[in-house]
């Protein structure tokens, strides 16, 4: 995987829409691409985006607590 930029288009998850990156050749995307929009990272598949996560879905060290975790989590 290597980061290409952040697209200036609107990008769906499983959508093949250019991301219009200055620089970037489309055309000649390749499996691994990973863009940014809106927050969210997404990753050419080499047919479509495949959103892999946004900003939200990061534990930041020192934010998850007990009450976070299941009891019968067994950690």
């Amino acid at each position: 995987m290597h980061f290409v930029g952040e697209a200036m288009v609107v990008i769906n998850p499983n959508s093949a829409i250019d991301p219009r990156i200055q620089g970037y050749d489309f055309s000649a995307a390749q499996s691994g691409d990973v863009i940014l929009f809106d927050s969210k990272e997404f990753v050419w598949t080499g047919s479509n985006w495949r959103l892999l996560g946004d900003e939200g879905s990061y534990a930041v060290k020192g934010s998850i607590k007990d009450a976070d975790i299941d009891p019968e989590a067994a950690i």
